[in-house]
Formats: C-alpha cells, structure tokens, sequence
C-alpha cells in the first residue's frame, strides 16, 4: 500500500527544519573560547630507546624516526612495524658525517633529504644512498637545533638552515636560510631580516634570538625568529619581502631589547639565554599553529645566577620552574581565543596535515615508558 503525505505537512516539515537550523548558528572565531586537540589515533613503536620522529611522507604510511642511542635511522609504516633500520653517520662513503644538523625531511612518499656539514644527502627509505648535494660554499657554525625541522620542501623546492653562508655576510644584513631548487641542484640564500622585524634594526643582539623559525609547505612559508613575537609570510617565489606580517601577541613573552655595539669577542652572557622563545610553526587547515616558551623575567634569572651554581642542576631547576610553555592558534592573521597549553602527556606538535591529521609527540618527561608512541589528533574548536 503505498502512502501520500499532504503537501501541507510537507510545507510544515521544511519550515520547521529551517528554522530549527537558524536557532543554531555557526561558531564564530571570536566565540571560541576552547581550543584542544582530541586524540584519536596513535602510533606504538616497539623499540626501547631515546626515539626523535624526524617526518611523515604525505600518505601518513612512512614515519620517519632517528634514535640517539644508537643514531640509527628507522622507518616503520602506519602500524608501527619497523620496515628498515640502518645507521648512516660516521665517514663511510653515504653517511652524512659525525652528527646530524636537523631532522630528515620527506621530499616525497619514499625519498628523504638529511642535511649533513659537507652537503644535503637525498636518501630513499632503504637507505641507498640517491646523492649528495654539495654546498658551494664553506660550512660553518650556527646556534640551531638539532632536533628541530630545520629543513622542509614543498614541490621541487627546498628550505633549510645550513650554517655558514651568514659568515660572508655583514651581521645584522645576513641571509636567514638557503633554498635549493631540486631541479638544478642549487643553494642560493635568502631571507634577508625583514625591515619590520627588530632584528633588521641598527641594534645587535645573540644567535639564540635570531634562529629562525618556519614552515615551508603549499608554496608558502611562515617565517618568526625564536625571540621575536611577529610572523612573516612570504608566498611563490618571493623570498625578499614579506607579502604580510601581524604580531603574534603572546600573553607573556620576555623580549630582549639588543645592544648598541656587536659582539666581536663573541661572548656568551648567561642571562641572555632565557628570554622567550617561539618554537614551532604549523598550518592547520585554516587556522596556523604557533607554540613558545614564556622565558624568565631577566630580574628573576639574575637572582637565581647569584643564589645559584651556574649550569648546575640547581641552577636548571630553578630556571626551568619559570618558564611556561603555550600554544596559539591564527586565523587570517587574527589570534584566535586565548594562548593555551598541552595536556601534561603531550609533547609538541610534529606533523600537522590538515585539521584532522595532526600528529604530536608523547611527553617523556611525563610518563616513561618502554616503547615510542606518537598521537594522532585532531583540532578542536568550542
């Protein structure tokens, strides 16, 4: 038996159905007062040992680790289970050198860039050695982190850190990173200090304040320097001027003011290595991501030096029970809600595809376990 429903009660369903949805409007930016990520995934690694995830092919099936135990490579897929294992520091013919300078870098779903003191060496997963790209200039030391994504590509293109070129360079003029084109297989530096950064000024401040910090992904890179609390972006093929800027508006950050004379003798002053610091920068669908660490009141670390041992553990304690670390999150070059935190049992944001695939590390110092596990989680907006 087939039914007939009235158009009046249709007409009667349809408004109803509208209405209801107008008495539900869509969150806006400047409603959200939460924002987290929802874990809902992870990735268990059964090694014991010191693991650092280095990146993530874009088909999120090759996860790309180093152990500094050991200083082996380590390639599993999205099950945990570990595919190859080799070692390529030292002098051998294909490694890299005595110590790596950053974290590896995915140029596409099977091949991998690690940057090296004599060059950048394009590896695939097995370990085989593709090439090596020599710099044709002379390395150098730079203040940078080892652990930290100091190299990136996008496309054909790649960004990185590399130490040395800044030394042919006037110091308050020098280029901040290099960029090879893969298709040519050339370095040329880039990334002057923007005029609207402090550190293109006429002041002189240390390298712990210069490092850059950025994001180099979809043909556009996001550009902040750990002691300055401004992003930079810059898109294409323009890396001479920024295309915009907006202050990152931490809640508290302790910015240092610089000097008036450079630092020839190149002193190393125990008070200036605990103002703030940015960290991390990562896109996330719409929204960019950016975390850092508050510093310490520069009155409150002079105190600990003169009631403390310097560099001893004490020390340490004292300054590390200052600082605080938060998050941010933009949109359009506005700060969404306010600056939060972590759960206690999260480490940093590694990998970040879109909003829904973003993958952080576990916090060791939280909970030690015997197996490395990393988080797949997704951003949350209330």
């Amino acid at each position: 038996m087939q039914y007939r429903i009235p158009i009046c009660l249709l007409f009667f369903i349809c408004c109803a159905t509208f209405f209801s949805s107008c008495e539900q409007p869509r969150q806006t930016e400047t409603e959200i007062t939460n924002i987290s990520f929802e874990v809902t995934d992870s990735l268990i690694v059964d090694v014991l040992g010191n693991l650092e995830l280095m990146d993530i092919n874009d088909a999120q099936n090759r996860f790309l680790l180093y152990d500094y135990g050991t200083s082996d490579i380590i390639v599993t897929d999205e099950n945990g289970a570990i595919l190859h294992r080799y070692n390529k520091e030292g002098d051998k013919p294909d490694s890299y050198g005595s110590f790596k300078i950053s974290r590896a870098a995915y140029i596409n779903d099977t091949e991998y860039l690690m940057p090296g003191m004599q060059g950048v060496f394009h590896y695939n997963i097995n370990g085989k050695l593709i090439e090596k790209l020599p710099l044709d200039f002379e390395p150098g030391f730079r203040m940078s982190v080892g652990s930290a994504r100091n190299i990136q590509s996008t496309e054909s293109k790649v960004v990185l850190i590399m130490p040395g070129r800044e030394q042919e360079l006037d110091e308050n003029s020098r280029h901040q990173l290099e960029l090879i084109d893969l298709d040519e297989r050339r370095f040329s530096p880039i990334l002057p200090f923007p005029k609207d950064s402090k550190f293109g000024g006429d002041k002189y401040f240390d390298p712990m304040h210069t490092r850059p910090v950025f994001n180099f992904s979809n043909n556009q890179l996001l550009l902040t320097f750990a002691n300055e609390a401004k992003l930079f972006l810059y898109s294409g093929n323009n890396f001479t001027k920024p295309d915009t800027a907006y202050a990152l508006e931490p809640e508290i950050f302790y910015e240092y003011e610089g000097y008036a004379e450079p630092n020839t003798k190149g002193e190393m002053h125990q008070d200036r290595f605990y103002y703030g610091s940015y960290h991390q920068i990562a896109p996330m669908g719409d929204y960019i991501y950016t975390r850092y660490n508050t510093g310490v009141a520069p009155q409150k670390v002079r105190e600990i030096i003169n009631s403390t041992e310097p560099w001893s553990d004490e020390f340490n304690k004292a300054i590390n029970a200052e600082m605080e670390s938060y998050s941010q999150l933009f949109k359009d070059g506005k700060k969404i809600g306010s600056d939060f935190k972590l759960p206690d049992y999260l480490g940093s944001v590694t990998s970040a595809f879109d909003q829904e695939n973003i993958w952080i590390t576990a916090n060791q110092s939280f909970e030690e376990k015997d197996y490395y596990v990393l988080y797949k989680a997704r951003l949350v907006l209330e």
